[in-house]
């Protein structure tokens, strides 16, 4: 009696453990397919911040695209998305690689 009682809680124990897996498993798949989804404007945070403004238009000081107020807010975005990219890939460095994910810290996938 012993034993069987110790089989179903091992049974229930591994069924629990299983019904995570598959969970985590599912939310990885959500996380790959968003990601990929989204690859294009991740992209961004690999560029430094020189090539990033290389894709801006640039502006002579004193012509009229350089007092527009937008100018100046694309230029603190710029500032502010390579502090990001910077954050990102310091982040990324120091996080553990996946489980049977293979690759190690650092890599993208």
């Amino acid at each position: 009696v012993r034993s069987s009682a110790l089989t179903a809680d091992a049974r229930r124990e591994l069924a629990q453990t299983r019904e995570e897996i598959a969970q985590a498993e599912a939310a990885n798949e959500a996380l790959s397919t968003h990601h990929a989804d989204h690859e294009d404007c991740l992209s961004l945070l690999d560029l430094d911040a020189g090539a990033l403004a290389g894709r801006v238009p640039q502006a002579e000081e004193g012509s009229r695209l350089a007092d527009l107020e937008c100018v100046g807010d694309i230029r603190t975005l710029l500032v502010s998305l390579s502090s990001c990219s910077e954050t990102r890939t310091a982040a990324i460095a120091e996080a553990p690689p996946p489980p049977g994910g293979g690759g190690g810290a650092g890599q993208r996938g």
